[in-house]
C-alpha cells in the first residue's frame, strides 16, 4: 500500500528509569481510509512512547537514525527501514541531536551539549570513538556531511551575519558562507557536493536559497508573495529535485521543485500535522518545526520526515515520493 508509514515499537523502562533492551517489536500498519492527502494514502506506525524526530537515511538505505526524548533527555537511535532493530546509540545524561551519516556509513556526526555548549561531534555507529569537532562558546548544531565525506556544513551562532558554516570533516578549516543569515537553519548538500540548499528570512520571509560552495554566490529558489514559511529542503539522490515543506496554503505541506526553483508542486497536503510538538525535556532555542528534517532515501523512493500527531508527539513518517513524481 502506498503512502506514509509511521514506525512504532513498544518499550519498557526499569525502576530506575534506565532502559532495558527492547524485547519485542510491534509493526502495525493502519490504513486511514477516506483521507485525501493529494495523491497519497496514509499508513501509520508509531516509533516510541515519546518523541521520535529528525529521521535520516543511512547511505545504503537500510536504516534510519533519529532522536528521541524517551529518557528525559535527547538521545540518538537507529532502526531498520521497516521499524525493527531499534537500537539506542547514546546513553549520555547530556543531549545528543541532529544525526548525519558519513557517506561510507561508518560514523554519525551530531550535536551535543555535553561540553557545556552545543558543539559538533562524530562517533562510530556503536557510540564509541567520540570526537569533538567544534569548540565554540555558543551554538554549533545541525551538521550535514558532504557527499564526498570531506566536509561538514552546520549552523552556528558564531557570527550575527553568517549562520551556515562549512568545515573539514576533522573540524579544521572552518569557513562561513556569505550573505545567508536570519534563520538559515537546516541545510542540505547537493549530491554533486557543489551547492548547499539553506533557509533564510533575510528578505522578510522564510525562503529556500542555494549557496554555491566554490564561488560563494547565492540564489533564491522559492519566492512566495506572503510571509508563510518554505523550509526543510532535501535533495533527491539524482540532484534534479528539491523537496521542502511549505505553509503557503495554511497547512504543513510537502512540496517538490526542480533544482533551479521552477516547477513547484505540492505532493502531500498537511503531511507534518497540525499540532505543535510537545517536549519531554526543556525546550531549546532551536526546537520547533524548522528543525524537523526531510530525508530522501538513497534509492529515491521514500521521503522520511517527522509528523506531529494529535497528541503533540513527533512520529517518524515515510512518504513514497517516487509514486508522486510520475
Amino acid at each position: 500500500m502506498k503512502g506514509l508509514r509511521y514506525l512504532k515499537s513498544r518499550s519498557w523502562l526499569n525502576v530506575g528509569g534506565v532502559y532495558k533492551v527492547f524485547s519485542s517489536y510491534l509493526i502495525l500498519l493502519l490504513l486511514l481510509a477516506g483521507c485525501a492527502w493529494d495523491n497519497a494514502n496514509i499508513m501509520s506506525i508509531h516509533a516510541l512512547p515519546a518523541n521520535a524526530i529528525h529521521p535520516v537515511w543511512s547511505p545504503d538505505g537500510k536504516s534510519l537514525a533519529f532522536e528521541s526524548d524517551l529518557a528525559g533527555n535527547w538521545d540518538l537511535w537507529t532502526m531498520n527501514r521497516d521499524g525493527t532493530g531499534l537500537k539506542q546509540i547514546t546513553h549520555d545524561p547530556s543531549n545528543e541531536r541532529f544525526a548525519s551519516w558519513s557517506p561510507d556509513g561508518t560514523r554519525l556526526a551530531y550535536s551535543s551539549d555535553r561540553s557545556g555548549n552545543w558543539d559538533i561531534w562524530s562517533m562510530k555507529l556503536d557510540g564509541s570513538d567520540n570526537r569533538q569537532l567544534t569548540q565554540f562558546n555558543g551554538l554549533d548544531i545541525a551538521p550535514i556531511w558532504s557527499p564526498d565525506g570531506k566536509r561538514i556544513a552546520f549552523v552556528s551562532s558564531r557570527s550575527m551575519d553568517v549562520l551556515v558554516w562549512v568545515m573539514d570533516a576533522d573540524g579544521g578549516n572552518v569557513q562561513g558562507m556569505p550573505n545567508i543569515r536570519c534563520g538559515d537553519w537546516v541545510s542540505a548538500w547537493s549530491p554533486d557536493g557543489k551547492s548547499v540548499a539553506a533557509v533564510s528570512s533575510m528578505r522578510g520571509k522564510s525562503d529556500i536559497w542555494l549557496i554555491d560552495i566554490q564561488d560563494r554566490t547565492i540564489k533564491q529558489l522559492t519566492q512566495k508573495t506572503d510571509t508563510r514559511r518554505d523550509f526543510l529542503p532535501a535533495w533527491s539522490p539524482d540532484g534534479n529535485h528539491i523537496a521542502f515543506v511549505s505553509e503557503r496554503n495554511g497547512h504543513r505541506d510537502i512540496w517538490l521543485m526542480d533544482r533551479d526553483g521552477t516547477n513547484e508542486r505540492r505532493i502531500a497536503k498537511g503531511a507534518l500535522g497540525e499540532r505543535e510538538l510537545k517536549y519531554n525535556v526543556d525546550k531549546q532555542v532551536f526546537d520547533g518545526l524548522s528543525f524537523l528534517y526531510l530525508s530522501w532515501s538513497p534509492d529515491g523512493r521514500d521521503l522520511a520526515f517527522t509528523r506531529v500527531n494529535d497528541e503533540g508527539r513527533g512520529e517518524i513518517a515515510v512518504l513514497q515520493v517516487a509514486q508522486l513524481m510520475k
